[in-house]
C-alpha cells in the first residue's frame, strides 16, 4: 500500500489543477477523498505509462482522464473493489469527472419519461380495445384463458413503467457526477429490478399468443392435433425458461444487495450479469420467432383471397417489431460492465426494454383488433346498405345447433374465418370449398377434413 506521505502529495499534486478553468477542481475536495481513491491511481496509472499530471501545464492527463477504454475499466474496477463502500467508490469517480470536465448537462430523462408514458398510454387503449372485441353485443366471442393471460401481462408492464418514472425522479439519464451519491444509488437499485419485470413481461405476451393459437384451432373430441402439442411444448418452454431466467437474474449475487450497489461480476459476488442478460436477450427473440411463425402455414391454407391472407398474417407478424426491438436492445449493454456512470450507462438498455414491452403488449391484442375494426366499419353510416355480420375470428362464434341450423350462416368477410372445425358433410352443397384429395396432416391422423368457411359458403339446407 503506498505510504501517507505519497498520499498527500498526490492530493496536493492535483489540487494544483485548480489553475485551469476547464479542468479544475477545489484542494477541499481533493483533501477530502477517501484513501483508496488515490491509492488506486497510484496503483493502476504506471501499468499505462500515464501520469496524473501534465509536467508542463499541470493539468491531468488526457490518459487519466479517458472515460472509456482498458486504463478507465481498470481504475474504475479498483476503485470499486478497494473502496469499503459504494458511496467512498462514486465519490472518487465524481472526482475525476469534474476534475476532468466530463460533460455535465446531457440529459435523456424527457426522452426515457416520453416514451414511457406515451407508450403506457397506447398499449392501454390496445388492450382496451381486445376486450372491447369479445363483448358479445359488438359480436364478439366473449372471454377465454388468453384474455385472462393478457391481463395478467398487463401487470408487469404497470410495473415497468412506474420503475421507469420512479428512475427518472432520481436522476436517470443524466450523468452521474451532477447527482448526490444517494440518488445513483437508488437509480441502480431501480433499474435492476425492472430486469426481472421486463422477463416477466416479455414471456407472457408470447404465452398469450399461443394460448390464441390454441384456442383459434381447438382440438376435437378423441384428437389431438401435432399443431395443438407443438402448441403446447412452446408453451411449457416458455413458462420454464421465463421462470429460470427470472430466478437467475434475482439471485445472482450474494447478498443480493450487491446486485445494485455494484456492475456485473461485483468483485466476484455475482455471476456474469452482462453475459447472462445477453443470453436472456437472445433465448427472447428466438421464441418471439418461433411463435410469430407457428400460425403462418394454417394461416396461408384458408379459403380467402390472396389480398385477405396478406392481412391476416400481417396481424400476426407485426409482432417481428417486438423481435426488432429487442435484438436492438441486445445492443446496447457495453454501459453494464464497469457500472462508472450508472444513471447514463444503463438508459439505452432500459430505453429499448420498455420499447420491446409496450411493442409485445400491443402486438398479442392487433389480432384481436382487425375483428374489432371490421366490425364497427360494417356499422357505420357509410356500410348502412352492408348488412353482412362480421364476428370475432378467434374464436368459435355459434354452437353446433346453431351451425346445423338453416338461417346460420357462417360469414368472415376480409377477417380470419371462425376457427370452427366443421365436418363436411353430404348435404352440403358448396362450390367454394376445394374438396381436397389428400388431407392436412394434422386432420388425415383424426379421420376428418377440416373447413374453414367464407363468406360466400351458403346454409345448410
Amino acid at each position: 500500500m503506498p505510504s501517507v506521505s505519497a498520499l498527500l502529495l498526490f492530493l496536493l499534486a492535483w489540487a494544483a489543477v485548480i489553475t485551469d478553468a476547464a479542468r479544475s477542481w477545489n484542494i477541499t475536495a481533493a483533501l477530502d477523498l477517501p484513501p483508496c481513491v488515490p491509492a488506486c491511481a497510484l496503483r493502476v496509472l504506471p501499468h499505462y505509462n500515464c501520469s496524473l499530471l501534465d509536467e508542463a501545464t499541470m493539468l491531468p492527463t488526457d490518459c487519466y482522464c479517458a472515460s472509456h477504454g482498458p486504463l478507465a475499466d481498470e481504475l474504475s474496477a479498483c476503485v470499486l473493489e478497494e473502496c469499503p463502500t459504494r458511496r467512498q467508490s462514486l465519490e472518487g469517480l465524481k472526482f475525476q469527472a469534474l476534475g476532468c470536465d466530463y460533460p455535465r448537462h446531457r440529459n435523456r430523462a424527457t426522452t426515457l419519461l416520453a416514451t414511457a408514458i406515451s407508450m403506457f398510454t397506447i398499449t392501454t387503449l390496445f388492450l382496451l380495445a381486445r376486450f372491447l372485441s369479445r363483448w358479445p353485443r359488438l359480436s364478439g366471442a366473449g372471454l377465454s384463458w388468453d384474455d385472462g393471460i393478457v391481463l395478467a401481462c398487463y401487470v408487469p408492464v404497470i410495473g415497468i413503467t412506474f420503475v421507469a418514472i420512479r428512475s427518472v425522479e432520481y436522476g436517470s439519464g443524466k450523468d452521474s457526477w451532477m447527482l448526490p451519491v444517494d440518488s445513483v444509488l437508488a437509480s441502480a437499485k431501480w433499474f435492476w429490478a425492472s430486469l426481472p419485470i421486463y422477463l416477466a413481461a416479455v414471456f407472457c405476451t408470447k404465452l398469450s399468443l399461443v394460448v390464441l393459437y390454441l384456442r383459434i384451432w381447438p382440438s376435437e373430441p378423441g384428437c389431438t392435433s401435432r399443431f395443438r402439442v407443438i402448441c403446447w411444448t412452446i408453451a411449457a418452454g416458455l413458462v420454464a425458461t421465463a421462470l429460470a431466467c427470472i430466478f437467475s437474474i434475482i439471485f445472482a449475487c450474494d447478498p443480493i444487495r450487491n446486485s445494485w450497489t455494484y456492475a456485473n461480476t461485483a468483485m466476484g459476488t455475482c455471476t456474469q450479469r452482462v453475459h447472462a442478460g445477453i443470453a436472456y436477450g437472445a433465448l427472447n427473440a428466438a421464441f418471439d420467432l418461433i411463435v410469430i411463425v407457428l400460425p403462418v402455414p394454417r394461416l396461408l391454407q384458408l379459403n380467402v383471397s390472396i389480398r385477405q391472407k396478406v392481412g391476416i398474417c400481417s396481424c400476426f407478424l407485426v409482432g417481428l417489431i417486438a423481435t426488432t426491438c429487442s435484438l436492438i436492445r441486445l445492443t446496447q449493454f457495453n454501459g453494464l460492465y464497469s457500472g462508472r456512470n450508472v444513471t447514463w450507462d444503463y438508459v439505452p438498455v432500459g430505453l429499448w426494454s420498455l420499447i420491446e414491452v409496450y411493442c409485445s403488449m400491443i402486438c398479442c391484442c392487433m389480432p384481436s383488433m382487425a375483428g374489432l375494426i371490421q366490425r364497427c366499419w360494417r356499422r357505420g353510416p357509410w356500410s348502412a346498405s352492408d348488412s353482412r355480420q362480421v364476428l370475432s375470428f378467434e374464436m368459435m362464434s355459434a354452437s353446433e345447433k346453431e351451425r346445423d341450423s338453416a338461417s346460420y350462416v357462417p360469414g368472415y368477410p376480409d377477417v380470419l374465418p371462425s376457427p370452427s372445425n366443421l365436418v363436411r358433410k353430404q348435404t352440403l352443397s358448396d362450390n367454394t370449398l376445394v374438396d381436397r384429395k389428400t388431407p392436412d396432416p394434422y386432420e388425415k391422423e383424426c379421420g376428418y377434413v377440416t373447413y374453414m368457411p367464407t363468406a360466400q359458403l351458403p346454409p345448410e339446407r
